[in-house]
Formats: structure tokens, sequence, C-alpha cells
């Protein structure tokens, strides 16, 4: 919840030193252990080790093989995991804590069935998004390519040998691979969970990048305007003359990767929203309790921090809520049109993967392209509904 005029404690406003809220010490305190441990893994750590390894019994139940965790972080993962640390401190931490701002977004969403079955389906792409890719990993098995997902079939010629029931022409699906087979017989589930974790990271990141990068720039151009203002916005004005999408073309020709992805598309596509924080910023330099504790003493940068800056950062939330879809689906494209790095089996990656068998020699084979597709559309679809249900939340006609 934001301040207010008549919640402000005024005899804090001396415009003197505070001490860092505890979620800023904690932020802080994360991204320090981030580095510590990243001169760990590149210093210490010998390059074939795994930067962590779980102990424990690898447990085959069919169709669903666990293995002990393993995860090596690559350059992604060192601006993830500080991405993950921020969104529990600032997103969960408050939502957890306060049950009025839990019940003003529930009163918005109740109301919208559709905005329930978004907030499950992506809360579902989220955990396995997470937990999917550690603990169920997808294996090369070349012998079974090629399966069609259970209950359906596919052309018996390339299923060899088929695992269900085959006929003259078909071979039929079994629940031991329920969505079907990859050309590399890997199990299509541990790869759709796999696509899963990289829109969220894709997400995460590059929301990470831009929210704090606009609200911080739209909020200093409003609140101060002047020289500095017209210097801010004819950087964003040159900035956004630079599309992403090129700038990443053109990186991508010295190394393919998802940091490189995630780092052009947080620094260049902030320009937008902070426009949106500026106008927000301008309007809030205006009300009484910024006049309020101007005139009791207090300094521009207390101003921004205590009073400006958390009253206009919602702007470049509702923002985000239209621009994270577009960025994933950016990510979709660049990995069909293999200007990614094809290690990294995003969605896009995987229908792409699809398209080809589909095209080249087997018009049947449509399970492969079918479910990434599918699942990218309603990430898309559930975060542009769920972003409309959060802006309604975030108004404060609403707050009531």
């Amino acid at each position: 919840m934001t301040e207010t005029f008549e919640s402000v404690d005024w005899d804090e406003v001396d415009g003197g030193k505070s001490l860092p809220s505890t979620r800023i010490s904690l932020a802080l305190a994360g991204f320090l252990a981030v580095v510590v441990l990243f001169c760990y893994d590149y210093v210490a750590l010998p390059p074939t080790r795994p930067t962590f390894v779980a102990v424990g019994p690898h447990i085959d139940l069919g169709f669903f093989l666990v293995t002990p965790m393993t995860w090596n972080f690559v350059q992604s993962d060192w601006l993830f995991v500080p991405a993950v640390w921020a969104v529990l401190l600032f997103v969960c931490w408050p939502l957890a804590s306060s049950a009025r701002l839990r019940q003003r977004y529930w009163r918005v969403i109740r109301r919208r069935p559709l905005a329930i079955a978004s907030l499950v389906y992506l809360t579902a792409v989220v955990v396995v998004g997470f937990l999917g890719p550690l603990l169920w990993q997808a294996s090369i098995n070349m012998p079974h390519s090629f399966q069609p997902p259970a209950f359906l079939w596919g052309p018996a010629r390339v299923a060899d040998p088929c695992l269900g029931t085959e006929t003259t022409e078909r071979c039929y699906g079994t629940l031991r691979y329920p969505l079907g087979t990859t050309p590399f017989g890997k199990n299509m589930i541990p790869v759709l969970f796999t696509g899963a974790h990289v829109a969220v990271k894709v997400a995460l990141i590059t929301g990470t990048i831009i929210v704090p990068v606009a609200t911080v720039v739209g909020s200093i151009a409003g609140y101060f305007g002047g020289r500095l203002d017209t210097l801010l916005m004819g950087y964003v004005d040159v900035q956004q003359t630079i599309p992403a999408f090129v700038a990443y073309i053109v990186l991508s020709y010295w190394g393919r990767s998802l940091f490189l992805f995630v780092a052009v598309f947080g620094l260049l596509s902030w320009g937008g929203l902070a426009r949106l924080v500026r106008s927000e910023a301008i309007q809030r330099s205006e009300d009484a309790y910024v006049l309020a504790a101007q005139s009791a003493g207090a300094s521009d940068a207390r101003i921004l921090l205590t009073h400006v800056i958390p009253n206009v950062s919602n702007a470049a939330i509702v923002g985000l809520t239209r621009q994270i879809p577009t960025i994933i689906l950016i990510e979709a494209a660049i990995s069909y049109m293999d200007l990614n790095d094809i290690m990294i089996a995003s969605w896009g990656e995987i229908a792409a993967q699809g398209i080809h068998s589909f095209s080249a020699a087997f018009p049947y084979v449509y399970w492969i392209a079918l479910w990434p597709v599918l699942a990218l559309a309603f990430t898309v679809v559930s975060a542009s509904i769920l972003g409309d249900a959060i802006r309604d939340g975030l108004d404060p006609k609403n707050a009531n």
C-alpha cells in the first residue's frame, strides 16, 4: 500500500539519512551472495563440475523418471537468480504480508472467470518452469523417436518400433509417452517443461530490468523537469530508434545465447514505460503530500524514494503486463528462425523442430509442433488477461 498525506510520519521527514528497509537490505545481501557464488563458480570450480549437485536415488515410475537435481549455472542463470530474489522480495512479500492488498486484487479477479483460469495456468507454468527441468530431464532415446501421443495415432513407417498398437499405416500412442516423443526420442512432457523454464526466465529477467530502470528514469525526469527531463527523454527518443530485435540480430553475430536476448530486450525495451512513469511523476509532484514534504525541508532524494517512486511504479508494472507477452513471442520467433542458441529448448525451438519434421518427410508428425504452440498461445493469452486484471487492481478506484 502506498503512502498518502494522512499516513506519512512527518517527524521522519527531516531530509536526513535513514536506515535502509528490510527488503532493500535483503535485496543487497542476496545480490552480494550471487556475486560471491559467481566468482566461486568461475574461479574455484572445475569447468566440468556442475554448480549444484544434489545426491539422491533415481526413481523410475515408468513414464516418469525422477533424477537427483543437478544445476550447472549458465550465463542467463546469473541474471535469473537475482530476478527471482527481487520478485520474492518486492512482489511476493507485499502480497503475503498485506491482507488488504490480497483482498484488493482478489475482488477484481474473482469477478472474472477467465482471469482466475489464467492465474491458475500461469501459476502452473511458473511451477513446472522452476521445478520441471530439475526433477525430470528429457534424455535422447532414438529407438523411441516419433511415438505419437496416447489415444492418438501417427505414421507407422516412422515410429519404428511402435510401442503401442500398430496397423499397416498407423501407430497408436501409449501412456508411456502421454504427449508423444520428439525426433530424438525425448519425452515431450519434460521437453515442454524446459520450454516453460525458458519462458519464465525471459519474463522474470526482462521484467526485473525494465521496471526499475523505467521507474527511476521516468521518476527523475518527471520530478525535476527542465534540462534533466529534456536530456533523459532525448536519450529515450534515441534509444527507441534502435529496435531491440535488430540489435539482437547484429550482436548475435558474435554469439547467440539467452543471456544476450534478455540483456538486449531488457536494456532496450524500457523507453515506453519510462514515459508512462514520467507522466505519473509529473502529476505526483503536484500532490499535497509531496508539496508538504518539500515545505518540511525533505531532500529531493528522500521525496523521490519515499513519495514519488512508490506512487508511480504501478504505471511501469501495468505497462509491463502488456510488454512481457510480446517479448515471450519474440523469443519464440527468434528460436523458430534459428537465430537462438539451439541448445536451449524453448517453445519456439521445439515448434521449429516439429514443423521441420512435418514439412520434410513426415506429414502426420503433428504433435511435436502442436504442444509447444498451444503452450505458447495459452501463456501469451493468459498473461494478457491477467494483466488486465492487475491493471484494474492497481486502479485507485478499486482500492476500497
